[in-house]
């Protein structure tokens, strides 16, 4: 019998980019929407946080926050119950928070 996963994209807060941060020919005014998230994955032994998230963006407006902790948490799941943290890459959005997974083992 396979295991059942189960996957959860944790939205923690938004805020936008202007084009030209994206394209060398991006217009200077048009804003472009960014979704800031964390990936929890459920298994029947694990608890896997993809991308931690962060507390602080230096330079960015952030609205609608909530600290990924809070929203992993509403998600039933605590951050002493998280046993491995994946960092796809090392920008401070997604990795600031893993301070807060001390039982988990860091990839």
């Amino acid at each position: 019998m396979k295991e059942k996963v189960y996957i959860y994209s944790l939205k923690y807060a938004e805020s936008f980019l202007y084009e030209s941060n994206l394209f060398t020919d991006g217009d200077h005014e048009k804003r472009i929407p960014i979704t800031f998230v964390s990936y929890l994955i459920k298994t029947k032994d694990r608890n896997i946080i993809v991308d931690p998230g962060c507390n602080t963006m230096p330079g960015w407006n952030m609205k609608e926050y909530f600290s990924p902790a809070f929203v992993l948490r509403q998600a039933g799941v605590s951050a002493e119950e998280i046993t491995d943290v994946i960092i796809t890459h090392a920008h401070h959005d997604h990795m600031e928070c893993v301070k807060y997974y001390t039982n988990a083992v860091v990839y």
